[in-house]
C-alpha cells in the first residue's frame, strides 16, 4: 500500500513519537511511506529508515504557507498514493478540500474549539482516536458516530526498551510549554522536601516556551538542597538512556508509556490531572485517557510528594510496581497492534472512496460484450452512488444516473470519488486515434482532479504508431489501479514501458453462473462484420450435411447483424440476436460446439460447458487462447477454447472431431470456471480493501515448463498479486 503522512513538525514528541513508530512499522511491513511535514529531528531518523520525507511548511498558519502547502500537497498527490494519513486539525482540514483520495485522520487529543473552527473541522472518511475518552469527545463535540471511530493505542517497541540498566534516580520528559510544563515544576517545589534525606536526583528532559521558569525553579531548589538535586537536561533524542537514570518515571501520556515499556515505577502526574502511583486499581480508568489523567484530580505538590516518598521507603512496592507497567505496555500497547489499527483504518477509508463511482466504457452502444460488463459492474457497485457514461438512456435504477460521454463525463467527474474503467478493450487505436485519444484525456483529467482512476479486468491491444503508443502509456500511468484480464495484455502493458502496476482480474463475465444444459446437434456460428460472408455459407452447407442444426448469433447489431442477415437469406439459417446474457447461456448450452468470431461469443461457450472455437486472427482474441490454454494445463484439464483463423479450416472431418469430444466431454470445465470466478470475487474484494497491488503472487511452475500443443505460451512478464 503506498501511505502519504501528513503532520506539522517532526521534533521530539508524543504525538510525533507515534508517527515514527507507525511509519517504519509500516515499512518494516513492506509498505510505501512517505512523510510531508516541515521536517525535524525524527524525519530525519525517518529518512534512514525507508520513509521518504516531503518538505512544506506546515507548522505555519499564514496566508502564504497555506498556499505552499496547497501547492505542494497537490503536486505530491499525483503519484495517486492508496490513502492519506493526517495528524493534525489544519493539514486534515486542507487535505479534505484539496483531494479525493481516501483519507485517514487520528486525533492525539481534545483540542478547544470555537464555532467557526468546528465548521472547519474534517475527520476524514475513517477515524482514529488514540483513547477512549476522545472517542467520547468527538461524539459529543462533532456528533460523529461511535461506530464510525476506530480506537488505537500508542505503540511502544518494547523490544527496544527491554533489558535496560536501571539508576535509583527520578526520570521526567516532557515538553515545556506552558500547557505541559506543571509536572516539572511540581517537581522542583517537592525536590527539597523529598530529596533531603538521600543522595536521589530528579532528571528533568524537555525544552519549550516555559523553560525558563522551570530553570529558575530548579536552580532555586537546588539552592534549599545545598547540591544539584534537580537536573535539566534539554531535549533528547536518547530516550532509552534518559529513563535509565532511575527506577521512578514521573509524567503523563507517551512518554509514560515508554517508562512502562522500561519496568519503571510509574506516577501519572500533568496538567490536565493526577493520576498517582499506576496499579492494578487505576489502570483501567487512566487507560481510558491515555495515561493523561483528564477528569482525575489536578496535581498539587502535596499529593506527588506523598506518593513519591511511599515508593522511597518501599523498594518491594518499587519493584512490583515497575513489573506491573512492563506488563500493561507489553500487552495492550505493542507497535504491530498500533499498525494493524491503521491499516484497518485505511482500508475502511478507500472502501468509503467507492461510495461514489463513474463507470466509464463502450456503453451504450449495444455491444453485447460491453452491455454484460456494464450490468455486472452495476451490480458489484450496487448500493453505491453510480454514474454511467453511456450514449444511450440506461433503465431506471436506484442509484444509477446515466450521463452523456462528453460533458456529462466532465459533470460526474466533479461528483465522484472514483473513476472505473470497466471491461472491454477500450486502449487500442485499431481503426483510428479518435477512442484512444478520448479514452486517455478521461484518465488522465481523472488523475489530475486527485480522483482513484482504476481499471477492472480490461484489455490492450498491441497500439500502432508512435502517437498512439505515447497516448496509451500516457493514460496507463494515470491509472491507481491496473487489471488486466490476460498474460498478453500485461505483456502489452510491460512493452509500453508500464511494470509492476498491473494486477490479474479476469473478464467480468465470468462472474455469470450458468447450469450445464443437455446437448443436441445444434452449432452456434457467431461472426464479426461482413469479412467471411462466403466462408460462412461454405461452413454452413458442411455442417448441415453431417447433421447439424446452424443458428447465426448476432452480438454486436450494429456491425453484425446486415452480414448474418444476408447468410439467413440465402441459406436458411436460424437467426438469433443474442441482447441479454441469459439467451447467450440459454442457446450455447444446447450446442455441441460453438464457432465464434468474438471473444464473448467464446466466453459465453466456456460458461454453458460448450466447446469454443475462437478466432485467432484479433489480437485480443488470441491472448484469451493462450490464457485458457495455461490455466486448463495448470489446473490439469485439456483446454476446451480452440484456435481457428478461417472458417474454411473446418472441414468435415474436423466438425466431426468436435463432435466427437462433445459426446465425451473431457473437459474441466468447472474447474476453469471456478477459479477464474474466484479470482474475481478475491479481487474485487480485495479492490476494495485497497489490497489487490499489495502483494506478489507468482504463477506455478508448470505454467512456464509445460507447452499446449495448440499455441505456443508466451513468457511470463506480469505478476498476479493476491493476499
Amino acid at each position: 500500500m503506498k501511505i502519504l503522512m501528513v503532520t506539522d513538525g517532526m521534533d521530539i514528541g508524543g504525538c510525533e513519537t507515534h508517527i515514527y513508530e507507525l511509519s517504519r512499522t509500516l515499512v518494516r511491513w513492506g509498505h510505501e511511506v512517505a512523510l510531508l511535514c516541515s521536517g525535524g529531528r525524527f524525519a530525519d531518523m525517518l529518512s534512514k529508515e525507508g520513509v521518504r520525507i516531503l518538505y512544506a511548511p506546515t507548522n505555519k498558519r499564514d496566508p502564504i504557507s497555506l498556499l505552499v502547502c496547497a501547492w505542494r500537497l497537490r503536486r505530491i498527490l499525483r503519484e495517486h498514493f492508496d490513502v492519506v494519513h493526517t495528524h493534525t486539525r489544519g493539514m486534515s482540514t486542507l487535505v479534505h478540500f484539496l483531494c479525493k483520495t481516501p483519507h485517514t485522520v487520528t486525533v492525539h487529543l481534545d483540542f478547544p474549539i470555537r464555532g467557526f473552527e468546528r465548521r472547519l473541522c474534517h475527520f476524514g472518511d475513517s477515524t482514529l482516536a488514540v483513547s477512549e475518552d476522545i472517542c467520547e469527545y468527538l461524539t459529543r463535540e462533532y456528533r460523529k458516530k461511535r461506530e464510525d471511530i476506530l480506537l488505537t493505542y500508542n505503540g511502544i517497541d518494547t523490544e527496544h526498551f527491554a533489558q535496560m540498566p536501571m539508576g535509583g534516580d527520578i526520570v521526567h520528559l516532557s515538553r515545556l510549554d506552558r500547557d505541559r510544563s506543571l509536572c516539572a515544576c511540581l517537581l522542583c517545589e517537592v525536590a527539597p522536601l523529598i530529596l533531603k534525606d538521600n543522595q536521589r536526583r530528579i532528571h528533568i528532559f524537555g525544552d519549550g516556551d516555559d523553560a525558563l521558569r522551570v530553570r529558575k525553579m530548579a536552580k532555586r531548589a537546588n539552592a534549599l538542597l545545598g547540591r544539584e538535586g534537580v537536573v535539566l537536561h534539554g531535549k533528547t533524542e536518547d530516550i532509552k538512556s534518559a529513563l535509565a537514570l532511575g527506577d521512578i518515571f514521573v509524567g503523563v501520556s507517551r512518554a509514560l508509556l515508554e517508562g512502562m515499556a522500561c519496568g519503571r515505577a510509574c506516577v501519572v502526574c500533568g496538567n490536565e490531572g493526577y493520576g498517582g502511583i499506576l496499579g492494578d486499581e487505576n489502570v483501567s480508568s487512566l487507560r481510558k485517557s491515555n495515561f493523561c489523567a483528564r477528569g482525575f484530580e489536578m496535581a498539587s505538590a502535596k499529593k506527588l510528594s506523598v506518593d513519591l516518598l511511599y515508593l522511597f521507603r518501599h523498594e518491594e512496592v518499587r519493584a512490583r510496581c515497575g513489573a506491573f507497567c512492563r506488563e500493561v505496555a507489553e500487552t495492550h500497547y505493542r507497535v504491530a497492534g498500533m499498525a494493524e489499527d491503521a491499516l484497518l483504518a485505511y482500508r475502511r477509508a478507500i472502501e468509503e472512496g467507492y461510495r461514489s463511482v463513474l463507470l466509464i466504457g463502450y456503453f451504450g452502444e449495444g455491444n453485447f460484450g460491453d452491455e454484460v460488463a456494464k450490468e455486472h459492474l452495476l451490480s458489484l457497485f450496487s448500493g453505491r452512488d453510480i454514474y454511467l457514461s453511456s450514449k444511450k438512456e440506461y433503465q431506471k435504477r436506484e442509484g444509477v444516473v446515466t450521463v452523456s460521454r462528453y460533458f456529462g463525463v466532465l459533470r460526474a467527474m466533479r461528483k465522484v470519488r472514483t473513476i472505473v474503467f470497466g471491461g472491454g478493450t477500450l486502449f487500442q487505436n485499431s481503426t483510428s486515434n479518435r477512442s484512444l485519444l478520448y479514452y486517455t484525456l478521461l484518465a488522465k483529467l481523472g488523475a489530475f482532479l486527485g480522483r482513484r482512476v482504476v481499471m477492472l479486468g480490461g484489455g490492450v491491444d498491441t497500439v500502432r504508431g508512435r502517437f498512439g503508443k505515447q497516448l496509451c502509456r500516457s493514460a496507463l500511468r494515470a491509472f491507481d489501479v491496473l487489471t488486466l484480464r490476460t498474460e498478453g495484455d500485461a505483456n502489452t502493458v510491460r512493452s509500453l514501458g508500464i511494470y509492476e502496476k498491473c494486477a490479474f482480474l479476469p473478464d467480468l463475465m465470468f462472474f455469470t453462473h450458468a447450469r450445464e444444459r443437455k446437448k443436441t446437434r445444434r452449432c452456434v456460428l457467431v461472426l464479426k462484420g461482413e469479412s467471411a460472408e462466403e466462408e460462412a455459407i461454405h461452413l454452413y452447407r458442411r455442417l448441415t450435411s453431417v447433421g447439424y442444426r446452424v443458428t447465426l448469433g448476432v452480438l454486436f447489431v450494429k456491425e453484425d447483424l446486415s452480414s448474418c442477415k444476408r447468410i439467413s437469406d440465402k441459406t436458411g439459417a436460424d437467426l438469433c440476436i443474442i441482447r441479454e446474457e441469459k439467451e447467450a447461456l440459454r442457446l450455447f448450452g444446447k450446442c455441441d460446439f460453438v464457432i465464434s468470431m468474438r471473444l464473448h461469443g467464446a466466453i459465453s461457450a466456456l460458461l454453458s460447458h460448450t466447446i469454443a472455437c475462437l478466432y485467432s486472427g484479433s489480437e485480443k482474441n488470441r491472448k484469451l487462447i493462450h490464457e485458457v490454454a495455461k490455466r486448463a494445463i495448470a489446473l490439469g484439464t485439456k483446454t476446451p477454447l480452440y484456435a481457428f483463423s478461417s472458417l474454411d479450416e473446418f472441414t468435415i472431418s474436423k466438425i466431426l472431431f468436435y463432435k466427437k469430444e462433445a459426446v465425451g466431454n473431457s473437459y474441466g470445465f468447472g474447474k476453469l470456471i471456478s477459479f477464474y470466478r474466484e479470482k474475481l470475487t478475491k479481487g474485487f474484494m480485495l479492490l476494495q480493501q485497497g489490497l489487490l497491488q499489495e502483494q506478489p503472487w507468482e504463477p506455478s511452475s508448470c505454467l512456464r515448463e509445460q507447452r499446449h500443443p495448440q499455441e505456443p505460451l508466451l513468457p511470463w512478464t506480469f505478476r498476479e498479486r493476491l493476499p
